[in-house]
């Protein structure tokens, strides 16, 4: 084994470094595991070659539109794979709102970005508005509160066919990377995974990250604004989760939490737990 030192991937050079090593070291394959350089890769393919070194990468178009997450939301469409809904344009978003396609909250993000940069779950318009005006290049994608799954995939370099697919169950994430998961088995989303990637013609490894939407309806809760003027959305949703409260519980400390909140107002909730067919409706003020 031997080891480098070697410039920033945007330093002028480094693409010179990167050959030479190869070259002096006889490496006849080469891949990375950071996205910026992927495009690299697949972009100077030819010069690889010309040292003995296959890239283990993807087309260079098909590598775009995996790292532009806009392009890739109208492949998916095109190829008619559900997935959350997308926008660049904030009018189109607030239009859609209008029209009852799609509700708050939802996540602004970099079209191009990795390690969950600049990603910001929003409840409003004027938290758009603030995001679009700090940074440039942004989208708005619908919020996805499922279970996550990844799904580590390998392709045959020269066949395009799936050889292995790895999935796992991610239990705690960091900075877009998973901390803690544990491995599931699936034919029927291995037999999804292996069509979409086939279909597409990815090459060497690829990543996919999928949601489990499709949940049952655990409870509906009613509420005045009481409720909803002193917390957040993801602060009910927190309580309304908590499988350790019972239903007259969760009622109980959202009246409470908004009252510590500087509740001014009627706080009126009505929940419905659909797990234990179970309902308890109550009203709380400011004392």
């Amino acid at each position: 084994d031997a080891f480098y030192l070697v410039p920033r991937i945007t330093a002028p050079g480094y693409l010179d470094v990167i050959l030479d090593i190869c070259k002096k070291e006889q490496i006849t394959g080469v891949f990375s595991l950071i996205d910026p350089e992927l495009s690299m890769l697949a972009k100077e393919r030819d010069r690889f070659l010309a040292v003995g070194t296959t890239p283990i990468i993807s087309d260079y178009d098909l590598v775009e539109t995996c790292f532009d997450k806009f392009r890739m939301y109208e492949l998916l469409q095109k190829m008619q794979i559900p997935t959350g809904k997308c926008y660049v344009e904030k009018e189109a978003f607030y239009q859609a709102v209008e029209r009852g396609e799609i509700s708050y909250p939802v996540f602004v993000k970099p079209v191009k970005g990795s390690a969950s940069i600049h990603i910001n779950k929003v409840n409003s318009a004027k938290e758009i508005e603030v995001l679009f005006d700090l940074y440039d290049d942004l989208m708005i994608q619908e919020f996805m509160g499922g279970q996550e799954y990844g799904a580590d995939v390998y392709i045959d370099m020269i066949s395009g066919k799936c050889t292995d697919i790895f999935i796992k169950k991610k239990i705690k994430m960091r900075a877009g990377e998973t901390d803690k998961s544990v491995s599931v088995r699936d034919e029927k989303l291995f037999e999804l995974i292996r069509k979409f990637a086939e279909d597409c013609g990815f090459r060497g490894m690829i990543d996919i990250d999928i949601f489990d939407c499709n949940k049952e309806i655990e409870g509906i809760m009613l509420c005045s604004d009481g409720l909803t003027n002193m917390l957040s959305f993801e602060s009910i949703e927190k309580v309304l989760t908590d499988d350790e409260l019972s239903c007259e519980g969760k009622v109980s400390k959202l009246i409470r939490k908004a009252n510590n909140r500087g509740g001014n107002d009627n706080i009126s909730v009505a929940y419905l737990d659909m797990k234990g067919v179970d309902k308890y409706d109550s009203k709380g003020s400011k004392d």
